[in-house]
């Protein structure tokens, strides 16, 4: 991951997802919007069908 995470932050995130979906959501949901939007950038940018199909984002920011 890039975008100006600290390798430490990256490597949080990495674990989350890993994890299960709960514990990646419960993470991506405490960040601040700036930092949601620069992980659901990368995100779409690697798996653009899977983001889309299945968003992160609630229902009123899609």
């Amino acid at each position: 991951m890039s975008a100006g995470f600290t390798l430490s932050f990256a490597l949080e995130i990495s674990k989350a997802s890993y994890n299960s979906k709960e514990e990646f959501l419960k993470l991506f949901h405490s960040l601040s919007i700036k930092e949601q939007t620069k992980i659901f950038v990368l995100l779409k940018k690697k798996n653009p069908k899977h983001i889309l199909k299945n968003s992160i984002l609630p229902k009123d920011k899609r």
